[in-house]
């Protein structure tokens, strides 16, 4: 199995004629054609269970009204919203309209990064090609809402917004909201 990874960067300190310079030298891996290699599909896990897991592509108005839905007709204590990549951004706006929409929403956000291997296998089996797998690292954001009061003491913590700036909506009204732009 070959494994890919994002560059690397080495800084080495070089002395010459007694003064010291640093040298950044980029290590890449092979590069492999994958042409020749079809993505080995993973499984997903569907145990989403009050998870929100916002796409760059997604519509807001759709994630906002299965919010509602949760809070509202599964009754739910708290949701958590997930994102990476380019969809970070949409995540915070969101969690922000929901805070807005629903009062006395606490908030705990968490950013992290996490890897991800994407494994390649070789099309033509009898070509005497490896595995390829591709490792890349990404930024995460997990935004919980909850009804009930969080740490109050961990980093990423806020309170509620006063109810003098959340408009409630009820999901009939979310639904309806939602109707009416896809026209």
């Amino acid at each position: 199995m070959v494994a890919i990874e994002e560059p690397t960067v080495v800084v080495a300190v070089e002395e010459v004629n007694n003064e010291t310079s640093q040298v950044e030298d980029v290590k890449r891996a092979p590069k492999v054609d994958l042409e020749k290699y079809k993505l080995i599909e993973k499984t997903r896990d569907d145990s989403s269970n009050g998870d929100i897991r916002v796409a760059a592509m997604g519509s807001l108005s759709s994630y906002v009204t299965y919010a509602g839905k949760l809070f509202h007709e599964d009754e739910r204590e708290d949701v958590t919203i997930k994102a990476t990549g380019n969809a970070l951004t949409k995540a915070v706006n969101l969690a922000e309209v929901i805070k807005r929409r629903f009062k006395g929403l606490h908030q705990l956000t968490k950013i992290f990064s996490t890897e991800i291997s994407d494994e390649y296998e070789a099309i033509d089996a009898e070509a005497g090609l490896e595995n390829v797998t591709y490792t890349k690292t990404v930024s995460v954001v997990e935004i919980t809402l909850s009804k009930v009061e969080l740490k109050t003491d961990e980093p990423g913590y806020q309170a509620p917004l006063p109810e003098s700036e959340v408009i409630e909506v009820s999901p009939e009204d979310l639904a309806r909201k939602r109707l009416r732009s896809k026209r």
